[in-house]
């Protein structure tokens, strides 16, 4: 008898349950190893309403999960890095993507993370989801909170 026809029903559901998680968060990953060092590296996603800067209850939640990983983990460093969709301005969307990370890594700080922080906005220049110009990407309007375990920083 192997492990499959041993395990309940019951057993086998929670079993698909778990793989569909574990798919899921490697697909959330998979769009930011252009800039975190391994998949570990990415603390936190953090998205945003479109054009706004200003971070959602779900957001700070992301946030406060990075915070423990932080102190956790002890990196040299994070990269706290802002981004768009590729709908409106350019020039505005740069601004917004710089914001959006600077309002994070104020919340970083006022958690205290007192470790170096790189803060870039790229607007919707390198975004981690490949999209077409002009179309409105949920995904795409985040800052990513990326540990840095040397000095050198990503971007």
């Amino acid at each position: 008898m192997n492990l499959m026809t041993a395990m309940t029903g019951l057993q086998r559901q929670r079993l698909s349950r778990v793989a569909v998680i574990v798919a899921a968060m490697a697909f959330l990953c998979a769009p930011w190893k252009a800039f975190a060092q391994d998949e570990s590296a990415l603390l936190a996603e953090v998205h945003f309403d479109v054009g706004s800067n200003a971070v959602t209850p779900g957001g700070l939640a992301k946030i406060q999960k990075a915070v423990a990983a932080i102190k956790k983990r002890n990196p040299a460093g994070i990269q706290v890095i802002g981004f768009t969709d590729s709908t409106g301005d350019e020039a505005i969307n740069q601004k917004i993507s710089l914001d959006r990370a600077e309002n994070v890594a104020r919340l970083l700080e006022k958690q205290g993370i007192t470790i170096p922080m790189i803060v870039k906005g790229m607007g919707e220049k390198g975004a981690p989801y490949k999209i077409e110009d002009n179309v409105s990407e949920p995904l795409n309007r985040c800052v990513g909170i990326i540990a840095l375990y040397s000095a050198e920083p990503l971007l």
